[in-house]
């Protein structure tokens, strides 16, 4: 049986991801991710920052292109959310938020997906 084939990398997706605030696990991020006026009561939101993608492939002379213009596409529990475009950047910096009204429940077996384009 040969191995299974793996597609090649196409380079880095970073993401922070946070239900509470915790001095302690601060990152430069948007301060509309670290903001938590409850933090004594359970989470029921979850606020995410698509920080960086880093290393991604430039398309090849045949397709005509110079260069990337990428975004990054979450879906979490049927709702859809897109970053802003980083014109001809193969390393973009987004710092784009976005907060969902969900619940730990709801997201024990919810899909999260995750693509670059």
């Amino acid at each position: 049986i040969p191995p299974p084939q793996v597609p090649p990398r196409l380079g880095k997706l970073e993401l922070a991801t946070r239900w509470v605030h915790n001095p302690k696990l601060v990152i430069p991020c948007p301060k509309a991710l670290l903001k938590d006026k409850h933090k004594d009561k359970p989470g029921n939101e979850l606020r995410t920052c698509v920080i960086r993608c880093r290393n991604l492939r430039i398309p090849g002379k045949k397709t005509g292109r110079k260069g990337v213009d990428p975004y990054v596409e979450m879906v979490l529990c049927g709702d859809i959310f897109t970053t802003k475009t980083r014109e001809r950047n193969a390393n973009p910096k987004f710092l784009d938020v976005r907060t969902y009204d969900v619940n730990e429940v709801e997201l024990e077996d919810a899909p999260w997906q995750l693509t670059v384009w």
